[in-house]
């Protein structure tokens, strides 16, 4: 079962505001675990359609990396390298790929739910090389993180403090309940990320599923699906941003507006840009019209 949270996309809209801001340079977006899984869009899809962002994606496993090579549009880029902190992992490939992790599954918990068995069988193992996000010496600093490396973030993130110092977001997959040995789960995930000065914001998605129980395919669907799983969340650098430079106040606007959807966050932003004499009371208005009209 999946909990969205509500989107509101709209490419003129978008389109128009970073004509407005007009950044230095496009905003840079990476995504580490790129993996395109044909269900998934990625919530920044809409910028890159419009070449309003430059993409950089990040995916160790070679059948995706050839299907995001066959895809990819002029500003996007990928590397076929495995996020860590450098030196020698092993990479779990499982039947269902989207599973496939740093980390080998977490037994008792697919037990308690009683799904995903055949998902998360072992297939084989991959020792490889982990690059640091910091060593990744084809891309610049980035404006926006978006990481999925099942249970793996914490540790892909510690190694890319250099690359990630001036992003302004950072989407995260977080973990409700454990499925990998030895992963950190929300809390430690939310605890390394504001001790890197980022706050959290808000749910993209929840996922949730059944408890396995005696009564099993019993119950009324109303009364089922009731353990969080997993999802994605939005963590936001300086919630106040009084010191935040002025570009980086417009690349949050842009993915506030584009990819996660805080319009009263957009707004804020740009009342600070209007303080500054970046933008005028009459641009903000045109943007809540375009918005509500």
């Amino acid at each position: 079962m999946w909990s969205i949270m509500a989107g509101n996309i709209d490419a003129k809209r978008s389109a128009a505001l970073v004509e407005l801001l007009k950044p230095e340079r496009l905003p840079r977006i990476l995504d580490v675990g790129a993996n395109p899984l044909g269900w998934d869009r990625p919530p920044y899809q809409t910028l890159v359609e419009q070449g309003l962002c430059e993409l950089w994606g990040v995916e160790p496993q070679e059948d995706a990396y050839q299907k995001l090579l066959k895809t990819k549009r002029e500003n996007e880029h990928y590397l076929p390298n495995a996020i860590g902190q450098g030196g020698a992992a092993t990479l779990h490939i499982f039947r269902n790929d989207a599973f496939s992790s740093m980390y080998p599954i977490h037994g008792p918990s697919i037990d308690f739910i009683d799904r995903w068995r055949d998902e998360t069988t072992l297939v084989k193992t991959i020792d490889l090389e982990t690059h640091r996000i910091d060593d990744l010496s084809e891309m610049e600093n980035v404006d926006l993180l978006k990481i999925d490396c099942q249970g793996y973030e914490v540790e892909a993130m510690r190694g890319g403090q250099k690359r990630l110092a001036d992003a302004v977001a950072i989407i995260p997959e977080v973990r409700f309940m454990q499925l990998y040995d030895s992963e950190p789960n929300i809390g430690g995930l939310d605890s390394y990320l504001r001790s890197r000065g980022f706050f959290f914001h808000k749910f993209l998605f929840v996922k949730s599923t059944g408890i396995n129980h005696s009564r099993f395919g019993n119950l009324p669907k109303d009364m089922t699906w009731n353990q969080a799983v997993d999802g994605d969340a939005v963590y936001i650098k300086n919630p106040v941003f009084p010191e935040m430079a002025t570009e980086q106040v417009k690349y949050l606007a842009i993915f506030a507006d584009a990819v996660f959807f805080s319009f009263e966050l957009v707004i804020r932003c740009l009342d600070i840009l209007a303080a500054r004499g970046v933008v005028s009371d009459a641009d903000i208005q045109g943007y809540f019209d375009r918005l509500v009209g």
